[in-house]
């Protein structure tokens, strides 16, 4: 049975209006109608509480074919949520590191270069899921990749972002800002291709590599 004739026929036999489910879920007399007309469907949440207000289990409320449909969503809610923690990570590394920086050696940051370096942080943030780092390994795709992935960040950054918020928030000349920030860029590439992958080597050697344990058993 499907779940709009589950919810229907469960709801009658508590002998519920539309109204009052709607009350024990938090939600419309529409919605309970959308659900029961196969319209549309309740959340994971909403069906953890039409189970306990129908009296009945959440696995007899959903069918298989549902309940994998749900899980699906459940999982793919759940590598959403990685993915943007870790693009703000990202971010919020460059932000906060830079300012800091610029604090204690300038007395106070300079905010078109601190938002060009969150920039950088962020595009390195969004690509590190395709980069094995927590798997133990780190091989010549990975940096290829990573090398890749920081030369775009820092181009975007250095290249457009700085100089043209230095045009914008501090008045500096163009023919000056983006000279600089081609040769800024420049040297972060070189710097973080030689720094940044000898560093993020080591750091996956620190790493289990992923089924090593199986191979040895």
């Amino acid at each position: 049975m499907k779940l709009g004739k589950k919810i229907l026929e469960l709801r009658k036999k508590k002998g519920l209006s539309q109204e009052q489910l709607g009350e024990k879920v938090d939600v419309t007399r529409q919605t309970i109608s959308n659900w029961e007309l196969e319209e549309t469907s309740p959340n994971p949440e909403q069906l953890k509480l039409l189970s306990k207000a129908l009296n009945v289990s959440v696995d007899d409320l959903i069918d298989n074919d549902l309940q994998n449909v749900v899980l699906s969503k459940i999982k793919m809610t759940e590598r959403q949520t990685r993915t943007i923690k870790k693009i703000l990570k990202g971010f919020l590394i460059g932000f906060i590191g830079h300012c800091l920086k610029d604090a204690i050696f300038y007395g106070s940051p300079w905010f078109s270069w601190v938002i060009a370096s969150a920039v950088v942080g962020l595009v390195i943030g969004l690509a590190s899921k395709k980069i094995n780092i927590s798997g133990g390994e780190f091989n010549k795709k990975d940096i290829i990749l990573f090398n890749i992935t920081q030369v775009i960040a820092n181009a975007l950054a250095w290249f457009v972002v700085a100089p043209t918020l230095d045009i914008w928030i501090y008045a500096e000349p163009a023919s000056k800002v983006y000279i600089q920030g081609a040769l800024g860029g420049t040297g972060n590439m070189i710097t973080v291709a030689i720094l940044g992958t000898a560093i993020l080597k080591s750091y996956a050697k620190t790493k289990i590599q992923t089924g090593s344990l199986d191979r040895e058993l």
